[in-house]
């Protein structure tokens, strides 16, 4: 392996770690203000809502000590039984180079001081020896239903298994001696010890893999957790040359939904031909198929030809396919633009039977698109569609951007909900408050800079951020309105409204897309579902979003983004527990060293402190993720000794600094100030609005109380439906809002949406539609003639075909029975002159309803010409390769895409 090749790899792996971090968590990265304003903004200490807020800091005596590891610690995982979920705690540490694939730690007793231990030296091979660059853990799998069962990933040609929590470990080869930087492995939805992996194969190892043909990626399967695998490229005996993407079929179940799939489904985008295969990095793709197979390739089906990429998410399965392939996932010709023909462009559509039968997503533009993220909605019952589109605008085309498309009752049916949304390697600023359904945040493009035609984006490097504003919906995205700044400042430096026109100053928030564009990014806004309202933020108030250190201030709202307070002056990440009854908050690496940690116990209103004995660089805040634990885990490293700071220990000298972490017990630290909740500590909490329809009643703890949720609270919340109003309603596929009215996009073709041309969707004559999810009540007050969901009026909720199904079948029995008792009346009763005349005069009816039958009996069984278009396709394949990206990576199978 060539050094070049796995710095390749290492950067690769940092950049999705970012990704899937900061997406899951939401505080991975920070940025602030410089180290000579620390004094001033060291406290971030607020008064309550009776100004009385406890004189106290913590520990009573000493300051707390940190855990010290010989390098930064960059991860932690939590494992354990039921009710102890997050017992047994890991921690990963930082490798070679800053690479990942260090030293891996671990505590059974919840983290707790004095119980952690590294336990490298009982993993063979994990740690020492010549290659340092294929050592440690990347990653640790498990699967819910069997917690104790770990895979610990490393980044050479093995992997450890674990079946006691990490207590003991054995060594297991990775799929087919493949390079573990490389292996991406997903677990079986309902059977714990299976594993299927997606591996590059050793090919991509040599000189000049970028432009081998077989530097491909091949699926293997293994039953006993990583022990042994086999390779599905070889299961297929020459039918499937490389694979490009895939996932387990039974990850389409969804609820209640049943399904045909066996466990050993596997969906699956592949090259059918060697001589089709383009190395690691092909452009979209015609010579890329989606297949499926029921035995692990021993036999498989085309199910579409030139399917790319395939996302299986809330019970459907969304495919990419290039805009230029000549067939329809049907088969039948494919209309193709004359724009799309040699460009690289893309289409998706969206499949609710299983991938039997699939609908192109209608999208209200006129451009092609070049990638999309996917976003799950508030239920995950349906998904956002972040796209990038190839504008012919310049300055359009040039801007990091992408247009929101809200999704409607039918999947296929998006309308827009907020263009020129900031993304950044398909990352978008653009994201759910968790337990507040139908709340969202997002940044976007102002459009007003388009007016000036001088000027010319050209990267994040120019002023181009200075043109970012942030939105937020409380209707899931039918409407946007701008971040409401605070009546009044709790630190003067948070308030830059000094020289904006009052009517432009607003607040305005950094968000995912900023981690992985930004060398020193800011912590983003971070919401909990067990924290429903409370959202905390780095940003700044102004015209626009600014990246100046000294704008920085950090944000906290308590009813979802309503409206927002400044918390601390800097940039301050943070981290909620005890199901939100805990507030965690400590300055970033990036701001300055941090000597103490705040902590808030009702909301943010009052911060008291904890005093660290050793000052240091954080990096992030983490908690169990259920949020339920009073246990953080503060981490980062030494930071730099100086006269400012006196209490950090790294002494420079070109050495990396060792890693620190503080383990924040509140049940220890507090002592005799930990009280346990009683039920007149809580109050009735109403959001203020209907959220989707229902007028929601949360239970929260009252302003002022300073007492535990615990471990085992469980929070009642209730719902009732609210009347209809304008709010629930969004315009449908084809209109967008103008002067409050829905009224016809120019330049967009509806007549080429399928569910439209079709009939199977009806569109209401007033233009507007319910919001995905939205429960809303006497929706007839405001949408007449249809149910909101595409479906006439008198129709029923499954669809207007349905009504007429059920007629059918209602008239077909009426027919058998009538039948019946004319049969034995013709067979007991008739006279043989009548029999005769009958039988002449009956012939072609009987034929006629010979055919009848048949085509009901296809309808009612769900076998019509679509399944049989399908079948011309159910081809024997050979080929392929490919990457499978999560929901918040690239849709472009480009991984390093350039504008």
């Amino acid at each position: 392996m060539t050094r070049r090749l796995y710095f390749e790899a290492v950067h690769l792996w940092l950049a999705v770690s970012a990704l899937c971090c900061c997406q899951v968590r939401g505080t991975c990265l920070g940025d602030g203000c410089d180290v000579e304003h620390a004094q001033a903004k060291s406290s971030g200490l607020l008064g309550s809502s009776n100004n009385v807020c406890p004189d106290k800091s913590y520990p009573a005596k000493d300051p707390l000590q940190p855990l010290k590891v010989s390098s930064p610690l960059v991860d932690f995982r939590w494992f354990g039984p039921e009710h102890e979920g997050d017992k047994y705690v890991f921690g990963l540490t930082q490798g070679e180079y800053g690479a990942p694939g260090g030293h891996l730690w671990r505590s059974d007793d919840y983290g707790r001081d004095g119980t952690w231990s590294d336990v490298s030296d009982k993993m063979e091979g994990a740690w020492g020896g010549d290659r340092t660059d294929e050592q440690g853990v990347l990653e640790i799998i498990h699967h819910w239903g069997k917690p104790q069962q770990l895979l610990f990933l490393g980044p050479g040609f093995h992997h450890w298994i674990s079946g006691d929590y990490g207590s003991t470990f054995e060594t297991a080869p990775t799929p087919g001696n493949t390079l573990g930087f490389w292996n991406q492995i997903k677990t079986h939805p309902r059977q714990p010890d299976w594993l299927a992996a997606q591996v590059r194969r050793r090919d991509c190892l040599e000189a000049g893999a970028r432009t081998n043909p077989w530097c491909a990626w091949d699926v293997f399967v293994s039953k006993d957790f990583g022990r042994n695998w086999q390779n599905l490229t070889e299961n297929s005996k020459g039918k499937i040359a490389a694979f490009w993407d895939f996932d387990w079929g039974a990850k389409v179940h969804w609820g209640d939904k049943e399904l045909s799939m066996s466990d050993e489904t596997i969906l699956a985008t592949v090259y059918d031909k060697p001589e089709a295969m383009k190395g690691p990095y092909p452009a979209w793709d015609k010579d890329i198929h989606f297949v499926r197979s029921d035995d692990l390739f021993v036999k498989h089906d085309k199910l579409v030809a030139c399917g790319n990429q395939i996302e299986v998410l809330a019970g459907k399965v969304f495919l990419a396919m290039p805009s230029d392939c000549p067939v329809e996932p049907s088969g039948s010709k494919r209309n193709v633009p004359a724009s799309a023909t040699g460009r690289n462009s893309v289409s998706m559509y969206i499949s609710d039977d299983e991938a039997l039968s699939f609908s192109q997503a209608c999208l209200p533009v006129k451009w092609l698109d070049r990638g999309y993220n996917l976003k799950p909605t508030h239920d995950f019952k349906s998904a956002f569609m972040i796209v990038d589109h190839d504008e012919t605008d310049e300055a359009l085309a040039r801007l990091p951007i992408g247009n929101i498309f809200a999704p409607g009752a039918n999947s296929s049916m998006y309308t827009m909900s907020l263009p020129r949304v900031y993304e950044d390697r398909y990352v978008a600023d653009f994201v759910r408050v968790d337990g507040l359904p139908g709340y969202l945040l997002a940044n976007q493009f102002n459009g007003d800079q388009f007016n000036d035609p001088s000027w010319q984006p050209i990267g994040r490097q120019t002023d181009e951020d200075t043109y970012v504003q942030s939105k937020v919906s409380f209707n899931g995205g039918a409407h946007w309105q701008d971040l409401a700044r605070p009546d009044r400042y709790r630190h003067a430096g948070c308030d830059r409204c000094g020289n904006v026109d009052p009517e432009a100053c607003r607040l305005h928030l950094h968000g995912p897309a900023g981690i992985v564009a930004a060398q020193e990014a800011m912590p983003v806004y971070y919401s909990h579902w067990n924290a429903p309202g409370v959202v905390m933020a780095v940003g700044n108030s102004g015209e626009h979003l600014d990246e100046a250190r000294d704008a920085q201030c950090t944000w906290l709202s308590r009813n979802g983004g309503e409206t927002w307070e400044d918390v601390a002056q800097g940039a301050f990440i943070y981290e909620f527990g005890d199901h939100g009854g805990i507030i965690v908050m400590a300055a970033h690496g990036t701001e300055r060293p941090a000597s103490n940690i705040s902590f808030s116990l009702d909301e943010g209103r009052c911060w008291q402190t904890i005093h660290l004995a050793e000052a240091i660089d954080v990096s992030n805040i983490r908690a169990e993720p259920e949020g339920t634990s009073h246990i953080f885990i503060v981490h980062g490293e030494a930071c730099t000794k100086s006269d400012r700071h006196p209490t950090c220990t790294h002494e420079g000298w070109g050495e990396a600094p060792a890693g620190r972490a503080y383990i924040l017990n509140f049940q220890e630290l507090l002592g005799s100030d930990w009280p346990g909740c009683s039920p007149s500590d809580y109050e009735d909490w109403k959001p203020g609005r209907c959220m989707l329809g229902q007028n929601y009643t949360i239970e929260r703890r009252k302003p002022d109380t300073r007492c535990f949720n615990g471990r085992d609270y469980h929070r009642p919340n209730s719902t009732g439906a609210c009347e209809c109003q304008a709010a629930d309603l969004e315009c449908e596929f084809g209109y967008e809002y103008s002067d409050g009215e829905c009224k016809p996009i120019v330049g967009v073709d509806t007549t080429r949406c399928g569910p439209l041309t079709s009939g199977e969707y009806a569109p209401s004559e007033t233009h507007k539609r319910l919001i995905h999810g939205d429960t809303c009540s006497n929706l007839e007050a405001l949408i007449t003639d249809t149910d909101g969901m595409g479906h006439r009026t008198g129709d029923s909720p499954s669809g207007h075909r349905s009504v007429h199904w059920g007629v059918a079948i209602a008239s077909f029995l009426v027919v058998i029975l009538v039948g019946a008792g004319a049969f034995a009346w013709w067979v007991f009763y008739a006279p043989e002159g009548v029999r005769s005349t009958i039988e002449e005069m009956a012939a072609p009816i009987t034929g006629f309803c010979g055919s009848a039958f048949g085509w009901i009996r296809d309808k009612i069984s769900g076998l019509t010409t679509r399944r049989d278009a399908q079948h011309a396709y159910f081809e024997p394949l050979s080929g392929g390769e490919g990457l499978d990206l999560s929901i918040d990576e690239a849709r472009s199978p480009n991984l390093f895409p350039t504008r």
